[in-house]
């Protein structure tokens, strides 16, 4: 039964806890709004009620006009105020986005220009190429017939047709291959057989030495 009291109180003491809590910092909350308000109304409130009872003491015309014409302006500059923002914003945008497009259309027609040029150079190129290899060729055709007269023909053509067929592929070294000699190791020469005697050997028959043994005898 203690037990069950115990934890039957325990959600009734959290919860004033947590109520005190709240209440405390709701405290210190309106503590806080209040000193403020009251430096608010000291520091800016209270002189500036003072000015404008001074003021309306002494001009009172004078007053009643700023009052009535601050209150009638009020949203007019607040509409001038927002729409200055958001003149200022959406031209940004646009003048941004235009810049872009403006950037974009000039680099393209500058793309054209250079690409349109860079045909041009490559065209100028080749027939310049040819003409210099044309030079050269009736250059050489006029030396080679001066010296060697008709034949000089046949070499200018040999000659131009290896201008033309001259390449790393076209290039054959004729040197001989050296077949490689392999090494005689010592097994070798062990497993080599004896040179046999090759000198005249006499044979004698049995006759001819008998006759040999009479003579002697």
């Amino acid at each position: 039964m203690g037990a069950a009291d115990y934890n039957s109180s325990d959600p009734r003491e959290f919860d004033d806890k947590e109520a005190k809590d709240i209440s405390s910092q709701f405290d210190n909350t309106i503590l806080l709004v209040r000193d403020y308000s009251s430096r608010l109304e000291k520091d800016y409130v209270r002189p500036a009620l003072g000015i404008s009872r001074t003021f309306f003491a002494e001009r009172p015309i004078v007053a009643t006009f700023c009052a009535i014409f601050l209150i009638l302006s009020f949203f007019p500059i607040i509409s001038f105020l927002g729409v200055s923002v958001f003149v200022i914003t959406s031209l940004t945008t646009i003048a941004l986005g235009g810049a872009l497009l403006t950037a974009s259309a000039i680099i393209l027609a500058l793309s054209l220009i250079l690409a349109s040029i860079l045909i041009a150079i490559f065209f100028t190129a080749v027939l310049l190429t040819i003409f210099t290899i044309s030079s050269y060729f009736f250059f050489r055709l006029s030396t080679l017939v001066r010296q060697d007269g008709r034949s000089g023909i046949s070499n200018w053509a040999r000659e131009t047709k290896q201008h033309f067929t001259w390449g790393p592929h076209s290039i054959r070294l004729s040197v001989p291959i050296e077949t490689p000699v392999e090494p005689i190791t010592n097994s070798q020469l062990v497993d080599q057989p004896e040179p046999k005697d090759h000198s005249p050997v006499l044979n004698t028959n049995s006759s001819d030495s008998d006759n040999y043994e009479k003579v002697q005898g």
